[in-house]
């Protein structure tokens, strides 16, 4: 149970800095965008840039999934817990 609790904190602390991380991605290609407009990068540049950013939402997709799958089986031990103390 005790490492359960510490994957979620680790899952928890992974997905806030991958949402921090998106947000300067997404500032990055809105940059990258306006760069292009004025010549100063190539459409190659704009879309790796993009690539990168739609890389970090996919990966925040699963570590939410990773959490909520953590806190599920952490209230399945709690239950099972409880159980087997009244047993």
């Amino acid at each position: 149970m005790a490492n359960t609790y510490y994957g979620l904190s680790a899952t928890r602390a992974q997905l806030e800095l991958s949402r921090r991380t998106a947000e300067v991605w997404k500032q990055t290609v809105s940059t990258m965008e306006d760069f292009k407009l004025v010549g100063n990068v190539t459409e190659a540049a704009v879309v790796q840039s993009r690539a990168q950013y739609y890389g970090i939402l996919a990966t925040i997709t699963d570590l939410e999934q990773a959490v909520d799958n953590l806190n599920n089986t952490l209230a399945l031990a709690a239950i099972i817990c409880e159980r087997a103390a009244r047993a």
